[in-house]
């Protein structure tokens, strides 16, 4: 019986760490994550989207948006943690297509200090 219950204990504590070495959270992301209604992160200085719930990029290309599960790489080279970012509650997988409204929108946020929202210093939209 005792020989079960340290099995027991083990695979949990093994399980527990696997799931925290497993973190969906991309590294500029905040350790919390982001609230649940929280879909799409707009980086307007770079004019790039990271979707939550699909954990891909989506950026401009020539003539059309691309996806890639890592960072795009014309972005790799920035301090992404360090940039604005705009928190917005769209249910769409295409937020490009307000593209046009999130630049004009957002064209002055290059720095997160220039957030309004200060709960979670980045504004949010709906």
């Amino acid at each position: 019986m005792r020989n079960l219950r340290i099995t027991f204990l083990v695979i949990f504590l093994t399980s527990l760490i696997s799931l925290k070495a497993q973190s969906p959270l991309p590294e500029w992301a905040p350790d919390r994550g982001y609230r649940l209604k929280i879909r799409h992160i707009y980086f307007p200085e770079y004019n790039f989207y990271y979707d939550t719930q699909r954990m891909v990029y989506i950026y401009p290309l020539k003539n059309h948006w691309g996806e890639s599960d890592t960072i795009p790489a014309p972005f790799k080279i920035n301090d992404l943690k360090n940039t604005a970012k705009v928190q917005l509650r769209t249910n769409t997988d295409a937020p490009q297509t307000d593209n046009l409204t999130h630049v004009q929108k957002y064209k002055n946020k290059k720095n997160p200090r220039d957030n309004r929202d200060t709960k979670m210093n980045t504004p949010q939209i709906k």
